[in-house]
């Protein structure tokens, strides 16, 4: 429960951010919305199975041509491997700066991101006390926004995000694909 306020938070933090900062700067706001696939990899990845995730963003203009800003919150569930009767959680979110690339047809428009963020780790497994650690992450990747859908942009996109947990590292690769509402 301790991760689903922490991603409910990090979205409504992410919104209420982005629209004061559009609000003082007179900048166009897009708010995005998606899922996808979890890929744990690493000591990770040997433990846990791939799994889900939700995602929730919002993404702010700047002066500068190209460049935005992006916050967005992640709640991943992947379950374990083996005969365990587990799971582990992840709620978080990130704070990222958004690099626009050049348009490679009409209608497509790729990017590429990286930012730094706060996730919690929570992991469950039958007839054992549940474990949770927080720390700090960074997450980089890429993806391509898919322009001309009506209102909306859709997205793909693919990140590698390290939560650096105590001991080894928590590493995934979330695989999101969602809708973009806003300004064009």
């Amino acid at each position: 429960m301790k991760l689903a306020w922490y991603g409910a938070g990090t979205v409504v933090g992410a919104v209420a951010l982005s629209l004061v900062a559009a609000t003082l700067e007179a900048q166009a706001v897009r708010l995005s919305l998606g899922g996808g696939v979890s890929i744990p990899t690493g000591s990770y990845g040997r433990n846990d199975n791939d799994g889900w995730h939700v995602l929730g963003a919002a993404v702010a203009s700047s002066p500068i041509p190209n460049l935005a800003f992006r916050v967005d919150g992640m709640y991943s569930v992947t379950p374990h491997q083996g005969f365990s009767n587990g799971h582990t959680k992840i709620g978080g979110g990130t704070a990222s700066v958004l690099f626009r690339l050049s348009r490679t047809g009409p209608n497509l428009r790729p990017y590429v991101l990286t930012g730094i963020g706060y996730y919690d780790v929570t992991s469950t497994a039958q007839a054992l006390p549940s474990t949770s650690r927080s720390a700090l992450a960074w997450s980089g990747g890429g993806g391509l926004a898919v322009l001309g859908l009506g209102p909306a942009i859709g997205f793909i996109e693919a990140r590698y995000l390290t939560i650096r947990t105590s001991g080894t590292p928590t590493n995934l690769f979330p695989v999101s694909l969602g809708l973009v509402f806003g300004t064009r």
